[in-house]
């Protein structure tokens, strides 16, 4: 999760445009922008846990259920694992604004169905994509799934959910929409972030280096 921390840093220091031309390597990891993100970045690091970088997602969020851990970056669909007696005690906030005159851009990954193009198939296959892309059936996947997933078929209701709602709000008023690191850019350069977000997370004196190794890794994803 350390690149989702990265990820609404940049977009809020140094704008969404910004960003996915960092991802696409059009700007550089060694930019002054991308010290400044660090910068700030480091003011927050006295709140995080100690032990962040070696635990998985899923035990830090047992401990935000269990009333350990005081907050977590995290997709909404967290509240799928939670125990129903704390679902109403289950909240999130918006990321803060940093720089007012920066639009305001949200993280809002999609997921799709996909279907090889190698299918059998080809007009069943084709008829289901349909299918599933009706308001009708969104809105049965979202009923089965239990979750707090938004229908992007626009005539879709959600679950009815106060997190559904709230989180169709903050991406409806959002300026722009951006994804996941990964999905900005390539699930090859996610490693390169891996690696220099956990360095910086042990050793956030180190940031210039940091930046340096950053961009040569991944000049090597782009030039492959």
């Amino acid at each position: 999760l350390a690149s989702g921390w990265f990820d609404y840093l940049n977009i809020r220091i140094n704008g969404a445009p910004y960003h996915r031309e960092l991802l696409a390597g059009q700007r550089k990891f060694t930019d002054p922008q991308v010290k400044a993100v660090f910068d700030r970045w480091k003011t927050l690091l006295p709140y995080f846990d100690k032990q962040a970088t070696a635990i998985p997602f899923q035990d830090a969020a047992t401990q935000l259920f269990q009333g350990r851990t005081a907050m977590m970056l995290i997709g909404t669909f967290v509240a799928d694992t939670a125990p129903k007696d704390i679902l109403e005690d289950i909240d999130f906030f918006q990321v803060p604004i940093i720089d007012p005159s920066v639009p305001v851009a949200e993280e809002g990954p999609t997921d799709g169905f996909f279907a090889s193009a190698h299918s059998s198939h080809v007009a069943g296959t084709k008829e289901f994509l349909k299918y599933v892309a009706t308001a009708e059936a969104q809105e049965l996947y979202v009923k089965a799934s239990t979750s707090t997933i938004l229908p992007v078929n626009l005539q879709a209701k959600g679950n009815g959910s106060a997190l559904v709602d709230k989180g169709k709000k903050l991406l409806a008023d959002a300026k722009e929409i951006t994804q996941f690191f990964n999905r900005d850019s390539s699930d090859a350069l996610q490693p390169t972030a891996d690696t220099a977000l956990v360095k910086f997370f042990n050793q956030p004196d180190q940031v210039d280096s940091i930046q340096k190794d950053w961009q040569s890794a991944a000049e090597k994803v782009w030039q492959s």
